[in-house]
């Protein structure tokens, strides 16, 4: 009997070490395709989406590798230090300033974005935030009634607006206190959600700036292969225009895209967040609880961004406070040059 008990709680701990190694294995190779997805050149929706969460997969691929060069696994050992030093050379360079010039000689400007989410009728908040920062541009996607009601409100600090206004979650809206040479509502491609193209007079000279909010391209694959196009037809508007140049809005994608990674090379443009941190965006409580469970902070990305021409210097790019939306405030302060 003492023999039996011995054999079969031997097999017992090589079955759960088996489960075990099986599912570190899968595990591995999960964190090995979110790794990779930046650099295959499969362009569909699970390994695009997998390009988004760099950051969630770095810490547990990097218990796993330390088990598995303890463990003298030395193939998946060296895989995935492999796997992490991409990854850290996909995020690290995001926190390192490339340069610290002394502030160049222009006009400065601050511009507030914010997906404010449809449903959000939380004002007050969003006046005490524009008090705080007082930006000279306010953009705003998925914005509703409430809020332009607010904003339209403030004409003394922002006489000249346009908007498209939507029954949808595609509504877009920007706010100035330039004024504006041009404006125009483009649809990029045609049919697909409305873009604000403006021409804004500062100072005398032309800043061209483009807000839009590709599909968020969860929802099959028309709509997955939608943001593509709609992120080559903003790209291919933009490029018609000289410098400067600013691109901001929720483009529903990450720097790690494929897709986000031609469009900043196809532009030229350079996105504000170097040197200043990844700054994630979304999702935020508290309408992120309605669809899941998990932790907004475990799972957020940058999703909201501003790019700018090479000739625009970045002071400042930060978060504002969460209000009732999914996503954070970006605010950002530039300088143009004279």
């Amino acid at each position: 009997i003492h023999l039996f008990k011995v054999i079969i709680t031997y097999i017992i701990k090589m079955i759960v070490k088996k489960i075990i190694l099986f599912m570190s294995f899968l595990f591995f190779l999960l964190f090995a395709v979110i790794s990779l997805s930046g650099y295959i050149p499969i362009f569909y929706l699970p390994m695009e989406l997998a390009s988004h969460f760099k950051i969630q997969a770095c810490i547990p691929l990097f218990f796993l590798t330390v088990l598995y060069t303890v463990g003298k696994q030395r193939k998946m050992a060296r895989l995935g230090w492999v796997l992490l030093t991409l990854n850290f050379l996909e995020i690290a360079p995001w926190y390192f300033p490339w340069a610290t010039p002394l502030e160049i000689q222009g006009t400065r400007i601050k511009l507030l974005f914010y997906n404010q989410g449809f449903w959000n009728k939380n004002i007050p908040a969003f006046q005490r935030l524009l008090s705080k920062e007082k930006p000279d541009i306010v953009i705003i996607n998925e914005a509703n009634r409430y809020f332009a009601q607010a904003l339209d409100s403030l004409t003394n600090l922002y006489p000249h607006s346009i908007r498209k206004m939507r029954n949808d979650a595609f509504s877009i809206a920007l706010w100035s206190r330039f004024p504006f040479s041009s404006t125009s509502t483009e649809f990029l491609p045609s049919h697909f959600t409305p873009s604000l193209l403006v021409t804004l007079n500062i100072s005398g000279k032309p800043l061209h700036l483009l807000t839009t909010h590709p599909l968020v391209g969860l929802y099959g694959t028309k709509e997955f292969k939608s943001r593509p196009a709609q992120l080559t037809a903003i790209s291919q508007v933009l490029q018609k225009y000289p410098n400067p140049r600013i691109l901001m809005g929720d483009l529903n994608t990450t720097p790690w895209s494929p897709y986000y990674k031609k469009l900043e090379k196809d532009t030229h443009l350079k996105n504000t967040r170097k040197g200043f941190g990844l700054l994630p965006s979304w999702p935020n409580w508290p309408y992120w609880q309605h669809y899941s469970h998990i932790p907004p902070y475990l799972v957020r990305i940058p999703i909201d961004h501003c790019l700018v021409s090479q000739d625009i210097q970045v002071l400042d790019i930060h978060l504002g406070p969460p209000m009732d939306s999914d996503h954070f405030p970006v605010i950002v302060t530039l300088v143009l040059k004279k």
